[in-house]
């Protein structure tokens, strides 16, 4: 079960910061 909105919202900004540093350590 996910959270509602607000909790959506946070899961989101999470693997939106995970996938920009991921970009950032693969571009060394």
């Amino acid at each position: 079960m996910l959270p509602k909105n607000g909790g959506l919202k946070k899961y989101r900004k999470i693997l939106v910061l995970k996938d920009l540093r991921r970009k950032e350590l693969s571009q060394g």
